[in-house]
């Protein structure tokens, strides 16, 4: 049970001394360009995977038009 409490007690305190240190750390402007671009790719990375090289991707999915009644 001691080695239990150990463990516990040591995994918080390297979670609040990473805490600490992640506070303090500043990133330039180009890094959290590159870090938004590339969450971006990896978002939508199994969307681009899924549709053909020629199918148009249409974001509204309109219903038939009922104006042209014949």
């Amino acid at each position: 049970m001691l080695r239990f409490w150990l463990v516990c007690f040591g995994l918080l305190f390297v979670l609040v001394e990473l805490w600490q240190w992640l506070q303090e750390l500043t990133l330039p402007l180009p890094f959290c360009i590159l870090g938004g671009i590339a969450l971006a790719i990896a978002s939508n990375f199994n969307f681009s995977k899924t549709r053909p090289n020629n199918e148009q991707i249409s974001s509204l999915n309109l219903p038939p038009d009922s104006n042209n009644q014949s």
